[in-house]
């Protein structure tokens, strides 16, 4: 396989990047299952070409997970079907008053990350910002865990997220850090352009990127752990910050 694609497996992660509409390279199929003809249909009306290979050489081009079909597509390794700019997303959201931005810093495990990005597509998340570093990268396993998500979301991977912070306030963004010992997000004025950072389970948001948020927010439990898995507390805290906007929320 050339370089400078990439491939994304399995069947959920296929069917929504063909949904969106986005391009790729090659279906490669390996089984001939009811599902997998929607899929080739898809692929066909998009003008896709269309691979039957078998089972281990899927295996070995998408990874060892991926049984059935896989999308050759065509970029640079790791981008994801909606990796846009930080300016872009800016740029899309200059108009919109409730603008909500998540920020993932040192969340390395993929099927977390995969799980944040699901939460996020589904509550409507205009776009997610991730370091280069310390964050998993949208590979195959993160865009699977995703199951389809990615094909969804604006995603801008940068150099550095404290100063993505900045940038972010410099545009009328308010940025909170969840954090165990912050305010209860309930009692926080969530309205308007939000962006949400989200540290790892272990370490937390980095110190310099804690200290440039404009404050801190926890959510309340009863429990006697710890906390909660980061992919868990990142779809509460946006289903909060969501509900704010809604007619009739508290703000």
């Amino acid at each position: 396989m050339k370089k400078h694609t990439r491939v994304l497996g399995g069947f959920h992660a296929v069917e929504e990047h063909l949904s969106s509409g986005a391009t790729a390279e090659a279906l490669l199929v390996a089984t001939g299952n009811k599902r997998a003809g929607v899929v080739i249909e898809k692929a066909r009306r998009l003008g896709v070409p269309v691979r039957r290979v078998s089972r281990e050489e899927l295996q070995r081009e998408a990874g060892a997970k991926t049984r059935d079909v896989a999308l050759v597509l065509a970029g640079s390794a790791g981008a994801a079907a909606g990796a846009v700019s930080l300016d872009e997303i800016l740029q899309t959201t200059a108009e919109k008053h409730d603008t909500l931005i998540l920020l993932v810093d040192g969340v390395t495990d993929p099927q977390n990350l995969g799980a944040i990005l699901r939460s996020a597509e589904q509550f409507g998340v205009d776009g997610v910002l991730l370091p280069k570093r310390r964050t998993a990268g949208l590979d195959s396993r993160v865009v699977r865990a995703a199951a389809g998500a990615t094909a969804h979301l604006k995603v801008s991977q940068g150099e550095n997220l404290a100063e993505t912070v900045s940038q972010l306030q410099q545009h009328g963004f308010w940025v909170y850090g969840a954090d165990a010992a912050g305010e209860p997000a309930p009692q926080v004025n969530l309205s308007g352009k939000i962006a949400l950072v989200m540290g790892s389970e272990g370490e937390g948001i980095r110190r310099l990127v804690r200290e440039r948020c404009d404050g801190l927010i926890a959510i309340p439990t009863q429990g006697k752990l710890d906390s909660l898995n980061v992919s868990v507390a990142t779809g509460i805290l946006l289903y909060e910050i969501r509900r704010r906007s809604e007619p009739g929320g508290s703000g």
